[in-house]
């Protein structure tokens, strides 16, 4: 019995310094991630109440359409292609790596790209362009510098919440403290457990013993 109660005395003071070694390490990894998460429910507030946290590109002006004679149904071919509106969008900032391009879909859309740059703390569409497929005009460029402090957070949320801002290397890092808090939910289980398992057991071998001693009497 003496045994008994040693190891599982032993076991809990493991259990007890292995779950708060783990908690204080993890603090740094804790707080971001309850900031990121707390961003995620704002931007997801935003976004059902229809508050546009970036602004939306503006129409090309009828006035920059090109002329169509009567009766003709055929779609005019832009002036400038896409690989021409990619160039000025590198003119426009030289570290532009694109991540997401669309083209017009319609004759008063324009070219949308989207990319990364030099910034490792922001994520892979720091950069917004669009481009008038008409006249080659950049119609709306943001950048880093350009950003509103709600714009600022957005873009780097997800480099810090997934740990993407350093390549594999971080990605690691974010993987070994995620499995530390995953851990700490099995500690703290098993701590739990052996609290009440013990109480249970004790409880239950009092009330063993009031039953022999009652039928003794």
């Amino acid at each position: 019995m003496r045994l008994n109660y040693v190891s599982i005395k032993v076991k809990k003071t493991l259990l007890a310094d292995l779950h708060k070694l783990s908690g204080v390490w993890s603090i740094w990894f804790i707080a971001i991630m309850s900031l990121t998460g707390l961003w995620y429910l704002v931007q997801a507030i935003f976004w059902h109440a229809d508050i546009d946290i970036e602004p939306h590109a503006p129409l090309i002006a009828v006035e920059q359409l090109p002329f169509s004679p009567k009766g003709d149904t055929s779609s005019p071919i832009p002036s400038v292609s896409f690989a021409q509106a990619l160039t000025l969008a590198q003119t426009r900032f030289p570290d532009f790596q694109p991540n997401y391009v669309m083209k017009p879909e319609h004759n008063r859309d324009m070219y949308h790209l989207s990319g990364g740059g030099d910034y490792i703390f922001y994520d892979q569409n720091v950069y917004n362009l669009s481009i008038n497929p008409w006249t080659g005009e950049v119609a709306s460029a943001s950048s880093p510098e350009t950003m509103t402090a709600m714009q600022t957070i957005m873009h780097l949320a997800d480099p810090l919440h997934y740990g993407t801002l350093g390549g594999i290397w971080t990605k690691m890092i974010w993987f070994i403290f995620g499995l530390i808090l995953s851990g700490m939910s099995i500690t703290g289980f098993m701590m739990w457990g052996l609290r009440h398992v013990r109480a249970f057991k004790a409880q239950k071998s009092d009330d063993l013993g009031a039953q022999i001693l009652g039928e003794a009497r």
